[in-house]
C-alpha cells in the first residue's frame, strides 16, 4: 500500500491521482455545491435508510466520490464541516454520502448497505464502475478503509472497486485503540478525553467483545493490527491524514470546564 502525502496540484482530468488530490484541495476551494438530494430506500430507518447525493453543477457526471462521516454521523449533517463536495461538484464528480451511525468498524449489515448503495448509484447515474473513490473521517475512514480492503482481497465478489482512498484521523488498529483507551482510564482520573475512552471501550465491548484470549474478531474487522499488515492495497493510491491541532484541543478542554474554572 502506498501512502501519498499530497499538497496542491492542478486538477485537470479524472484519474486515481486526481481523485486523491482533490480531497486535500477541498479545504481551499470555495465553490458552492448544488443539487442536494436525499435518496431513500428504507423510510423506516432514519439513520441507515437513505444516502445523500450532490450532483455536479454542470450536470455532467464523470465519476463519484463516496464519503463517510465520523462516529454518530448520518448521511448529511457533516457536509457543513467540509468542502469536499463543493470541489467534487465543480469538477463534475457526484458526491455520495453514506451514514456511519454508531459504528466504529465495518460489520456485515453495514457492508451490505454500502454495496447496495454503490451498485444503485452506478446504475442510476450511469457512472463507470472504474470511476469511484472513497474516503471518510474518524470512524467513517475506518469503515471506508476496511471496505476497500475487502474489495481488493476478494475482487471477484465486487463489481465496484474504488480506485483511490483517503482517511482523516481514523483509527485503523481497533485492538490498539482499545488498549490505549484502557491505559488512559487506568492512569488518569480527570480529563475530558476519559469520556471518549470509556465510550470506545463500551462500544467495542458491546459490538466485538473484550479482547481477552480470542483476538480473531479484532483481526477480522481492523484494517490494521500491530505486527500484522495486509497487502491488498499496495497498488492503490491512499491518503491517510492525521494532524495534531493543539489549539483546538486546548479550546475543547477549556469549553468542557465549569464556568468558574474558565474565568481563572
Amino acid at each position: 500500500m502506498r501512502i501519498l502525502a499530497v499538497n496542491t496540484f492542478l486538477m485537470s482530468r479524472l484519474s486515481c491521482q486526481y481523485l486523491l488530490t482533490f480531497f486535500f484541495l477541498s479545504c481551499l476551494h470555495g465553490a458552492y455545491a448544488q443539487n442536494y438530494e436525499k435518496v431513500w430506500f428504507d423510510k423506516t430507518d432514519s439513520v441507515y435508510g437513505y444516502y445523500t447525493v450532490i450532483r455536479p453543477t454542470s450536470q455532467r457526471i464523470q465519476g463519484a466520490v463516496v464519503l463517510f462521516d465520523g462516529y454518530g454521523g448520518d448521511a448529511s449533517t457533516f457536509l457543513a464541516e467540509t468542502k469536499i463536495h463543493n470541489v467534487a461538484s465543480a469538477n463534475e464528480l457526484l458526491t455520495v454520502c453514506i451514514p456511519t451511525g454508531l459504528r466504529m468498524f465495518l460489520d456485515d449489515a453495514h457492508f451490505e448497505i454500502i454495496r447496495r448503495i454503490l451498485d444503485e448509484v452506478s446504475k442510476n447515474y450511469g457512472i463507470n464502475k472504474e470511476k469511484f473513490a472513497m474516503g471518510g473521517f474518524s470512524a467513517g475512514g475506518t469503515v471506508a478503509l476496511r471496505y476497500v480492503e475487502l474489495c481488493y482481497e476478494h475482487p471477484k465478489e465486487f463489481d465496484i472497486q474504488p480506485k483511490a482512498l483517503f482517511t482523516g484521523d481514523s483509527p485503523v488498529d481497533l485492538l490498539g485503540l482499545y488498549q490505549s483507551s484502557k491505559r488512559l482510564l487506568s492512569r488518569h482520573s480527570q480529563g475530558w478525553w476519559l469520556d471518549e475512552a470509556k465510550m470506545i471501550i463500551d462500544s467495542l465491548d458491546a459490538q466485538i467483545g473484550p479482547p481477552t484470549t480470542d483476538l480473531a474478531r479484532y483481526r477480522q474487522v481492523s484494517p490494521r493490527v500491530r505486527h500484522r499488515s495486509r497487502d491488498s492495497l499496495r497498488l492503490l493510491p491512499v491518503g491517510a491524514h492525521r494532524q495534531r491541532d493543539g489549539g483546538w484541543r486546548r479550546w475543547r478542554q477549556w469549553s468542557r470546564q465549569p464556568a468558574r474554572a474558565r474565568e481563572r
